[in-house]
């Protein structure tokens, strides 16, 4: 920037008043300011050690030092001077990390604590975190808490507790982010309990509603006055009714759901019927069927919201089982404590503290009284630096610090992208509009930009301007952010560049041999924004532009592509950059891995440790471990009608099917592999389970079938050695635990020469800026997680309502409110993400998106209703420019020629194969006259046939999650009885689980679920000793044998023959007369024969036909309730 200050900045920097809230925009030279600021303070007599700096980063803390040593050398030599610099080493301008551990160095024994502690590496915290939530989880388990093992069902779903650990470091971390959590969720939980007028949670919901529907009640009230002029009396009609329901009438939230309940929905006439609009003006009748289509979808997306939220229910009881759902949460609380004692006491030990630690510590010292003001003594300068990004520990402590000192606070609320660390931007904004209506401290506002080029800061104010408002963003752009220019143009191209990838439709092929079906090949588009984006870095390089110091060229390291993360996309751009021969720098982050034969071994490791995650078991299939195409994947996935069923169990639907085809000899090598890897990684190491993969496999002998094979194969057993490191020698699953904690930190791969391309997140540009930028993958649509907790520092911690008499699951009002306001902060800080990107640009901005029809239909009409950046991009061009945004001079629309010459050619052949049109209504009339019989399968597994009559939840609600769960319990039970002595006393079968676990027949977190009083109850049961003493006794009979499909299945109108397998689990014989016994883990007993019929009926029919025994009893053991019930 300029060596002259600005009016603005020269206030600034001679402001003599205590306070000041410095709102700086992007590349206003905030910086600059408050160096010269600190400056002027020095030489008007302040001391540099009265000084307290707080940056944001260790990097931040050196410029700063370095800089204002410059400024105080620039200013004379007087002894006083070089006095001020001797003492700058050694002045408090540092991180607030580095502030805390220099305070509790200082005063240690205010908090017991060693003096010579260490801040603890990554590795060494996550290592005793998992320790420490390992040991509060035996110890619940060993006591008789029932609150603990609902929460355990509730949040330990799927297949491991690892998902439950995972929700207990979420409230960790949100914890550690708040000065005093314990009395902060005493204060909040009162919100899910007393339901009044003023209750914030209902307050929310209001707003939320009320706020949607006064916009589409005024939308429908100018849709009404379309339709009057048409002469449409009845959508002018419908609109009318809707508009009043919408605006009028709102006395309560009762109310509010019932009106929004009422809304009529009419279909517009078709383009094709004879009642048509009528209207000369195509353009503006396509208009009105946009936004009258796009009013219907919000109607009902709001409708569909509350409709799942109430259920039928009055509000009286979403209130009760928002108060039930808070038992959950304090035992989650209690839980929590119970942890943080333990893992903080771990750390101690290891004469250590994590950065949580140094603010809570410094804190507490600060709290302290007489350490209180022996610091403030010390110091009478506070300046914070991205005050923005502070939370409420670290404002806390400020504020004590600054309580009398003079205290300087600069940032942008518009640059707050840290929420997901807790930063919380209403600390800034709070106190901006408490010094704007008081006279407790100065707000001074700065916008003028010295950073990039004037047309770009234009565009960046054009796109803010129509999505960041008060009530959206918590800043009015348009009236008070807009930046002031001073940068003309430097290179000769478009400051602003925005290239579109037009998605053409979608192409379909039939799927050979099957019946109705078709599929859908997608292209990865950003393949090909890494095409043009490496073709436009090609002329970029080596464009000449002026500076202070004569000409300069583009170069490779004056260009960076900005991502909004750096996974699968951000890997596509960084091989098409590779391909063109383009050097490039990027932080990748592959489950911590770039290369793809590590990618490969770490999806199957992943699959291995938990088959029922679709994302990593499909990876894995389509590796070489699985061989198999996505064709084959499609004809696996469609064989299933039930879309809720994991890939994996669908997999093993298929090759239980009986097909005699490639895909089953595929599936059945697959699945055998998996099984064999699973068995090894109960007792190996990561490192040898990998080693016996390869043996297995022979996959290095496909690596070295690549080009640069050699070098590949190196990496591959380089990533073996690695393995084998303390950090990660241990079990599959505590080594993706670790490659989940570490995965944030990335790994830069690529040219390790400085002359390159970056690569970068967002995020990591924050404080950065380049002569040239892309920014690509705009497209990506926002990822709200569907939270089982939800906490909210505003309302507190809320989640479902769970019902363990009919095991379904509910939303609750707290979990709802909860959930709009985390929803609507996200967005919030994706707007604020985007304005960080798109100021990082000097010289040229250049957009990169895919772009299909759906975007440009489904643009929002309101901000805070955007799925990702591209709609906010293309709403604000479209209020810029109108409706042909498209054909402005700089927007770029780049057409996939060789997709629309593969539709053309299919349409050729289409066209060549059917050319007369009896020939077509032939084909399309067709009956396959033994269509039915294809849903017939070939075999039939025993445990599947009431899969499909077993009672789902109706309506709204939704079937607790806790099956895949229950079911490794119930396995673990099974193997239990099938290896105990029925005469075991209860030591012996506690001896009998352990030789279990140690031989990696059942898993270790299983067993820590399952219940030795309750199996030596169960072995001991009168009746079931009754039956023992009828015969010889037999345990996990296995059979297969033929039989007609409608004597075993319900319903079945066909008796072709069928192979039909099963395991008997305990089958007693005498010689007349056979009992069969199947053991049920279920708490639902009085289902029992309405579930289980059709499986018990096919055990009586396979031992009468393989046992020749006519009279067969079947009974079922219901292990929960210790029930002996007759099948009969």
């Amino acid at each position: 920037m300029s060596k002259n200050f600005t009016t603005t900045q020269q206030n600034i920097i001679n402001y003599d008043g205590k306070n000041m809230l410095v709102s700086a925009s992007a590349g206003t030279g905030k910086t600059t300011v408050m160096i010269a600021r600190i400056a002027r303070l020095i030489a008007d007599g302040a001391d540099v050690s009265q000084l307290v700096v707080v940056t944001f980063t260790n990097l931040a803390a050196a410029e700063m030092k370095t800089r204002l040593a410059d400024k105080l050398r620039s200013m004379g030599n007087d002894p006083r001077m070089v006095q001020q610099l001797e003492k700058l080493d050694t002045a408090s301008i540092s991180t607030i990390h580095s502030f805390c551990s220099d305070l509790l160095r200082n005063y240690f024994y205010v908090v017991d604590i060693d003096p010579s502690f260490s801040v603890l590496d990554t590795v060494t915290v996550n290592a005793l975190r998992t320790a420490a939530m390992d040991d509060v989880f035996k110890e619940y388990f060993q006591s008789d808490d029932d609150i603990f093992r609902r929460v355990y069902k509730i949040f330990a779903t799927g297949r491991k507790e690892e998902n439950f650990k995972k929700i207990l470091k979420k409230l960790y971390d949100f914890s550690r982010s708040i000065d005093d959590f314990d009395g902060w969720y005493a204060q909040k939980r009162q919100n899910f309990l007393t339901f009044d007028e003023a209750n914030p949670v209902l307050q929310r919901i209001f707003e939320d509603i009320f706020g949607n529907a006064t916009f589409l009640g005024n939308a429908f009230a100018e849709m009404q006055k379309q339709f009057d002029a048409l002469a449409m009396e009845d959508f002018a009609k419908a609109c009318g009714e809707n508009a009043r329901l919408l605006l009028d009438g709102w006395e309560n939230l009762q109310q509010a759901l019932w009106n929004i309940s009422k809304i009529k929905l009419l279909s517009l006439p078709k383009r094709n019927a004879k009642k048509t609009f009528g209207m000369a003006d195509k353009e503006f009748e396509e208009k009105l069927r946009s936004d009258f289509e796009y009013l219907k979808k919000q109607v009902d997306n709001i409708s569909s919201k509350y409709r799942t939220l109430c259920a039928g229910k009055d509000l009286q009881t979403l209130c009760g089982e928002t108060a039930e759902a808070v038992a959950y949460t304090d035992k989650l609380v209690e839980i929590l404590q119970r942890f943080e004692q333990k893992f903080f006491n771990a750390k101690k030990q290891r004469g250590g503290v994590d950065f949580n630690d140094l603010e809570h510590l410094a804190l507490k010292i600060l709290r302290n009284n007489e350490a209180l003001q022996s610091v403030r003594e010390r110091y009478s300068m506070v300046f914070v630096d991205e005050y923005q990004d502070t939370n409420l520990v670290q404002e806390a402590i400020i504020s004590q610090l600054a309580e009398n000192a003079r205290f300087f606070m600069v940032g942008d609320i518009k640059q707050s992208i840290y929420g997901f660390r807790g930063c919380e931007p209403s600390i800034f904004m709070n106190k901006y509009r408490r010094y704007k209506q008081s006279n407790t401290g100065q707000v001074k506002e700065m916008k003028d930009n010295f950073r990039s080029n004037n047309d770009i800061l234009d565009f960046v104010n054009d796109v803010f301007s129509v999505i960041m408002t008060e009530s959206f963003g918590k800043v009015d752009y348009s009236g008070n952010a807009r930046f002031n220019g001073h940068q003309t143009a430097q290179l000769k191209t478009l400051p602003v560049q925005i290239d579109f990838v037009v998605k053409p439709p979608k192409m379909q092929q039939r799927v050979q041999g099957l019946y109705d079906i078709t599929e859908t090949r997608p292209k990865d588009y950003s393949q090909s924004q890494g095409e043009l984006i490496a073709n436009k870095i090609k002329r970029f390089v080596g464009m000449a532009y002026k500076t202070q110091d004569g000409a300069k060229y583009i170069s490779y390291d004056d260009i960076v592509i900005l991502v909004r993360g750096m996974k699968d996309k951000a890997m596509d751009i960084y091989d098409a950059l590779v391909r063109n021969n383009i050097p490039v720098v990027a932080s990748l982050k592959t489950t911590g891995y770039a290369n793809k034969e590590v990618r490969d071994i770490v999806n199957l490791l992943r699959a291995v440790d938990n088959p029922f995650n679709d994302v990593y078991f499909v990876a894995a299939c389509l590796a070489p471990f699985g061989g198999f195409s996505e064709n084959q994947l499609a004809q696996i996935k469609i064989a299933s009608r039930d879309l809720r069923i994991p890939f994996y169990t669908r997999m093993q639907m298929y090759l239980a099917s009986g097909k005699n085809d490639e895909i089953c000899n595929l599936a059945d090598r697959f699945l055998q592999l998996l099984q064999q890897m699973r068995f090894v990684s109960y007792s190996a190491t990561v490192d040898e389970v990998v080693l016996t993969l390869l043996e297995k496999t022979s996959y290095q002998l496909y690596v070295q079938g690549f080009p640069n094979g050699a070098m590949r194969l190196r990496k591959l057993y380089a990533f073996v050695d690695q393995l084998k490191e303390s950090a990660c020698s241990q079990s599959v699953d505590k080594f993706l635990s670790y490659l989940d904690a570490t995965e944030e930190e990335g790994r830069e791969e690529g040219m390790s020469n400085a002359n390159a391309v970056r690569l970068m997140t967002m995020h990591a540009s924050k404080g950065l800026e380049f002569p040239v930028v892309f920014l690509a993958g705009l497209e990506s649509r926002f990822v709200f997680d569907a939270n089982n907790l939800e906490c909210n520092t505003d309302l507190g911690l809320s989640m479902k309502y769970y019902n363990f008499d009919t095991m379904k699951v509910f939303p609750t009002l707290g979990a709802t409110a909860c959930g709009m306001f985390n929803a609507t902060r996200q967005r919030e800080e994706e707007m604020r993400l985007l304005y960080v990107a798109m100021t990082r640009a000097k010289f040229v901005l250049n957009i990169v998106a895919t772009l299909s029809q759906k975007d440009l239909d489904g643009m929002p009409k309101q901000a805070q209703n955007a799925g990702s950046h591209l709609d906010w991009l293309l709403t604000a061009l479209k209020t810029k420019y109108g409706t042909q945004f498209l054909n402005c001079g700089f927007v770029n629309v780049a057409q996939e020629q060789l997709l629309q010459s593969q539709e053309e050619a299919q349409r050729q052949l289409l066209c060549e194969q059917y050319t007369d049109e009896q020939s077509v209504l032939q084909k399309l009339n067709y009956v396959y006259p033994f269509k039915d019989q294809t849903a017939m399968p070939l075999k039939i597994v025993s445990s599947a046939l009431d899969r499909d009559y077993i009672d789902m939840s109706e309506g709204n609600e939704f079937v607790l999650e806790e099956n895949n769960d229950r079911n490794f319990v119930g396995t673990a039970y099974h193997k239990v009885y099938q290896y105990v002595d029925y005469n075991a006393d209860k030591e012996e079968i506690a001896q009998t689980v352990d030789s279990l676990v140690k031989e990696g027949k059942i898993d270790q977190q299983y067993a820590r679920q399952l219940d030795v009083d309750l199996i030596y109850a169960t072995l001991n049961n009168p009746d079931l000793r009754k039956l023992l003493s009828k015969g010889k006794v037999y345990h996990e009979m296995s059979f297969m044998l033929s039989a007609p499909y409608d004597t075993v299945a319900k319903d079945a109108r066909f008796s072709d023959e069928v192979m039909l397998q099963g395991v008997i689990d305990l089958l007693v014989l005498s010689e007349n007369h056979a009992t069969v016994v199947d053991f049920k883990y279920t708490t639902h007993s009085n289902l029992v024969k309405k579930s289980y019929s059709a499986q018990l009926a096919s055990y009586r029919l396979a031992v009468q036909k393989i046992c020749k025994i006519a009279h067969v009893d079947c009974f079922v053991l219901s292990i929960a309730d210790n029930k002996l019930i007759s099948m009969d």
